[in-house]
């Protein structure tokens, strides 16, 4: 066998060729050893060629042939890894190892196991203790530990020091290229990606990552090829299962989008992210109880993904649930401090609530800009109206009643006062350039210079 395995295999193939030999020889007598062998030949066959769902049923008819083969058990915990399901692969692993499998052979699979399961501590103390014959599986299940941890530097020297001593490790290649792209490295991702396609066209981690590169360079009609080709190999491959039905939402394909998200939940039962697919698809059909049904399903697992954030708030805001709506839109702008929409939603939301205060922290940086939308400006505008402060209020409605100015400075600008009070004393007329300086000085600790300039600017 070749070498440099994908992860779909690893050095495990390697192990099973072995033991194909002897239980050739010593096969127990009480067992089908003849079935065993071909089912177990068959999912080797199988895992390489990226088809994980039908490695791992092959696998169980295996064991069901052979109940106490250990290598058999080693092989289903391994296509489970392979599909993702730490649980159950460190389940069949402690069958393995019961049934007489070595231990030594499996600490990169417990590794991997312990990382699906969210614990990147132990999987990196356990991958360390793999031997030789497995350090590239390891390193590889290392590197992504780290990359869980934030040290993606760590994760990308560890990837890059096994390439260099195996440049056609098509995984290694694909994992360097998940852990640059979720690190924003889209050049480097595509790159690695690509190398890990040329280097072995099974690698469906490589296709899906590739899919959804070209989803970002090409447009979402591109990247359908991709994702189908990643479940030509495996129809119930649960990442691109994913990732596919996203993009046919995207595209109008509810119908499409459906049938995958329900075969989504086929391969990974109560799949959150099959669930939240979903729940978007009911409330674009104006399903709303329905939708808040299907969010309410995943659990919470998805509290950290911007999207059901953005969805769980628009829900309760729909439902008058306006601090529900408020608790999802806060952390959704503290996940994202640039997104304008969310801004606005909140800031919308908290007047609505009777808080304008709180409404004018959330949209200031957005209504400072020269280039604020009508809709911003006139929720500011009715903040001040509720604060009392009717000489702003009429400000920002004349503002929002002409069109945006163009050229607006990014988010994070960080001017001195003197160059604020350079631009305000240029445009005097300007009330961005004039807001901004008040709030500089107001930054900077100098109230009264604030009240006297607003004073002298509203008259």
């Amino acid at each position: 066998m070749r070498k440099s395995l994908s992860i779909a295999i690893g050095t495990l193939a390697a192990i099973t060729s072995a033991a194909l030999i002897a239980v050739a020889a010593t096969g127990p007598a009480h067992a089908d050893a003849a079935t065993a062998r071909t089912e177990l030949a068959l999912s080797v066959r199988l895992l390489k060629a990226g088809n994980y769902s039908a490695a791992r049923s092959h696998a169980q008819a295996a064991i069901k042939a052979d109940p106490s083969w250990g290598l058999a058990h080693a092989m289903l915990a391994r296509s489970f890894l392979a599909i993702g399901d730490g649980v159950a692969a460190e389940g069949e692993l402690g069958r393995a190892r019961d049934a007489g499998f070595d231990p030594a052979r499996a600490h990169q699979l417990y590794a991997h196991a312990w990382l699906l399961q969210g614990d990147a501590n132990r999987a990196l103390t356990e991958a360390a203790k793999a031997g030789a014959p497995y350090s590239g599986y390891a390193i590889r299940i290392g590197a992504r530990a780290l990359a869980a941890q934030g040290d993606v530097a760590g994760a990308q020297a560890a990837l890059s020091t096994l390439l260099a001593d195996a440049p056609k490790d098509s995984f290694a290649w694909s994992d360097l290229g998940r852990i640059k792209y979720q690190a924003g490295d889209i050049a480097g991702a595509i790159e690695s990606a690509q190398r890990a396609v040329d280097l072995d066209a099974d690698n469906v981690e490589a296709i899906t990552l590739r899919g959804e590169l070209v989803r970002g360079q090409y447009g979402l009609i591109a990247a359908l090829p991709w994702f189908e080709n990643a479940l030509g190999h495996d129809a119930y491959y649960h990442p691109a299962l994913i990732e596919y039905a996203a993009t046919l939402g995207d595209v109008g394909r509810y119908t499409d989008m459906l049938a995958a998200t329900r075969k989504a939940l086929a391969a990974r039962p109560g799949s959150p992210q099959a669930l939240y697919l979903q729940a978007v698809l009911a409330a674009r059909a104006g399903k709303d109880d329905l939708a808040r049904t299907l969010l309410a399903r995943t659990g919470g697992q998805l509290n950290a993904m911007p999207g059901a954030r953005l969805l769980s708030g628009t829900l309760a805001y729909k439902a008058g649930a306006y601090q529900q709506a408020i608790d999802d839109w806060r952390v959704l702008v503290g996940q994202q401090p640039t997104n304008i929409t969310a801004r606005r939603l909140l800031g919308a939301a908290l007047l609505r609530s009777g808080d304008p205060q709180g409404a004018l922290d959330v949209l200031r940086p957005v209504a400072l800009r020269a280039d604020a939308d009508s809709y911003t400006l006139a929720l500011v505008a009715r903040a001040f109206e509720q604060t009392g402060e009717r000489d702003w209020a009429a400000k920002y409605l004349d503002r929002s009643a002409l069109p945006s100015a163009v050229g607006s400075a990014p988010f994070g600008i960080d001017d001195g006062l003197s160059a604020l009070n350079d631009a305000a004393s240029a445009a005097p007329a300007e009330p961005v350039a004039q807001l901004t300086l008040i709030r500089g000085l107001i930054e900077a600790g100098d109230t009264a210079a604030a009240l006297a300039k607003r004073r002298r600017w509203c008259g």
